[in-house]
């Protein structure tokens, strides 16, 4: 695409699931249209290499799901309440349970040796090896 250029989506009503409360955003037996415009791109997107060392606050060279939990927490559009550190009684519950599968599926894909934590090699080891 280009900046400027729209485009329709269209889901068809068979392919729409919504999940657990959020039935209002994507009723089941319709079809979903979406309409979206490019508005600009963003050259300054961190590559996984930059991406990794910002999470990895304790420079490990190891993400714990606490400093991936924190990176995400810190990247959610939460509003804190009372003027202090942010917790999870101040937000709402769908966005931590947003927050928390999002945790889970990068665990899933990125721990490679299953060991609970994604090492800074883990993250780059080739997906595929078509050739």
């Amino acid at each position: 695409m280009c900046v400027g250029e729209k485009r329709t989506i269209i889901v068809p009503k068979h392919l729409v699931v919504a999940r657990p409360g959020y039935e209002f955003l994507a009723p089941s037996g319709y079809d979903l249209l979406y309409h979206i415009e490019l508005l600009e791109i963003d050259k300054n997107v961190p590559n996984k290499e930059e991406f990794f060392k910002e999470i990895d606050s304790n420079f490990d060279k190891k993400l714990s799901r606490d400093e991936v939990k924190f990176y995400l927490q810190k990247h959610f559009e939460m509003t804190d309440t009372n003027g202090n550190v942010l917790d999870d009684n101040e937000v709402d519950p769908k966005l931590i349970s947003e927050r928390d599968d999002l945790l889970e599926q990068f665990f899933e894909k990125e721990d490679r040796n299953g060991d609970g934590l994604i090492e800074y090699k883990e993250m780059f080891i080739p997906r595929h090896n078509e050739f």
